[in-house]
């Protein structure tokens, strides 16, 4: 229970700083990087949202029925602008993915570089 409060906890701080910005960042994103933050930092320890963030990651699909029934919804909204509908989807995927990518060859090199260091330092 208490895994939860934190977790709601921060999406309502990021709920009144997005507002109190304007709203340029959805509240969703800096509760995130709240919560993230409050982790490193070790303000919450990993055990205590572990078993509500377990809940909430099984039970993912739950999340994707209202946004299901937006877009059928906003079909109308959409079937006139499919075109620009459609390259944005497949640009911010492949640019997603190149950021992915990106990031993981960085990752893996680093931690080679760390491991032949280490390797070194050893003989």
């Amino acid at each position: 229970m208490v895994g939860l409060f934190y977790i709601l906890l921060f999406y309502l701080l990021g709920m009144g700083i997005s507002r109190l910005t304007g709203g340029i960042i959805p509240s969703s994103v800096i509760g995130m990087v709240l919560l993230f933050l409050a982790l490193v930092l070790k303000v919450i320890r990993p055990g205590d949202v572990r078993q509500a963030a377990r809940f909430i990651l099984n039970n993912m699909v739950l999340f994707f029925i209202p946004v299901s029934v937006g877009l059928i919804d906003a079909w109308g909204l959409i079937a006139g602008n499919f075109w620009p509908f459609l390259t944005a989807c497949i640009v911010s995927t492949v640019l997603v993915i190149g950021a992915v990518g990106l990031t993981q060859q960085g990752m893996d090199r680093s931690l080679r570089y760390r491991a032949h260091k280490r390797e070194r330092r050893g003989r």
